[in-house]
């Protein structure tokens, strides 16, 4: 039996896999996110392209401050989060890599400083597999910690744009109201 400060091959090798599978899990997350936001900055779009132009062919005949004040609130809310939506490309965000801490903008990802990926084809060549896999199991976490924290950003800017768009669309279903009854 190894000692205790002697890493074991075997459980190196299935952290190593379980590292693997953390990560591109929480990729995934990550990628599933960005199609929401997507589809929603779409959908926002194309109400606004089309409720903007029919909702003003009915201001001025007759049907009230209310119906203004709904198509009012219904452009600015869909425009707004279709803003909202996009904003996150351009937003800044603090990233701690190994004590070092780093400015991002956007969605751009990472969690490996560019000397360690230089070991990858220098001095990790030549280190035993064990320490190896053990750098590349370190690297692998801190990288998932980075996705797993800009995924809790993406998430909260998926939640405030489908409430602009709930908004929204009341808004749009109190013009209809009005217009039918």
């Amino acid at each position: 039996m190894a000692e205790a400060n002697e890493p074991i091959p075997e459980t190196v090798s299935a952290l190593l896999e379980s590292a693997k599978q953390l990560y591109e899990d929480e990729r995934g997350h990550g990628e599933a996110l960005d199609g929401r936001l997507g589809q929603l900055t779409a959908f926002a779009g194309l109400l606004l392209t089309l409720i903007a132009p029919l909702g003003a062919n009915q201001l001025g005949r007759g049907h009230g401050t209310t119906f203004d004040v709904a198509y009012v609130a219904a452009v600015v809310l869909f425009a707004a989060t279709a803003l909202l939506a996009i904003s996150g490309g351009f937003r800044r965000r603090t990233v701690e890599i190994q004590g070092e801490k780093f400015t991002m903008t956007g969605w751009r990802r990472t969690g490996i400083k560019d000397a360690v990926l230089k070991e990858y084809s220098g001095a990790l060549t030549g280190s035993p597999t064990v320490e190896m896999k053990r750098q590349i199991i370190a690297d692998l976490i801190a990288s998932y910690t980075d996705v797993r924290e800009l995924n809790g950003l993406k998430f909260r800017l998926v939640r405030q744009v489908s409430l602009g768009l709930f908004a929204a669309l009341l808004a749009v279903a109190a013009q209809a109201l009005i217009l039918v009854f």
